[in-house]
């Protein structure tokens, strides 16, 4: 019986950890191996790379991709998009409403994509980027989760304590 792997991250932007993600979903042993890729934003510039044999799908919060419904939460989301070239008063404003509602939209969005996936079980859960490790651990019903730590991701303001402490195991990854 084939083991169920999924693999989640952010976007399959044209970069060197997107790429390593390419490779390795077409290096994997299909016959051994039944896998899916959740892609939780509707950039896939090297999505055309992925062997037929993964199945990709793809979760944006702001339009319909290969889910029917669209997301019920996306104004909640656009609320906290960051202003471009907003003065100080108004980036503060912005800073207070992320606080505030991104935890609400982030248990909004997990919910979306668990029901979106019907209950689908997997054997392992490969939290591939680091910023869709709560979502990841939050809707996807897996027996294992593994996290991809890459080495960029320090330069960041916002780690998902949520999503590492939830991860059996954590792969540090440098370039």
């Amino acid at each position: 019986m084939k083991k169920k792997l999924i693999f989640i991250t952010e976007a399959l932007w044209i970069g060197g950890i997107e790429t390593a993600l390419v490779n390795l979903l077409n290096r994997l042993d299909y016959n051994r191996f039944d896998v899916t890729c959740l892609v939780l934003r509707d950039s896939l510039d090297v999505a055309d790379r992925i062997t037929p044999q993964c199945r990709l799908i793809v979760s944006d919060r702001q339009h319909k991709v290969t889910f029917p419904k669209d997301y019920g939460c996306k104004r909640l989301y656009n609320i906290m998009e960051e202003p471009q070239n907003a003065a100080k008063f108004r980036r503060f404003i912005w800073s207070a409403l992320r606080v505030v509602f991104r935890a609400a939209e982030a248990k909004c969005y997990a919910s979306y994509v668990k029901k979106q996936l019907k209950g689908e079980h997997f054997d392992t859960a490969v939290i591939y980027s680091d910023r869709a490790a709560e979502t990841a651990v939050r809707a996807v019903s897996a027996d294992r989760f593994l996290m991809f730590y890459h080495h960029g991701a320090m330069r960041r303001e916002y780690h998902d304590a949520y999503g590492y402490r939830k991860a059996d195991k954590v792969i540090a990854v440098s370039p």
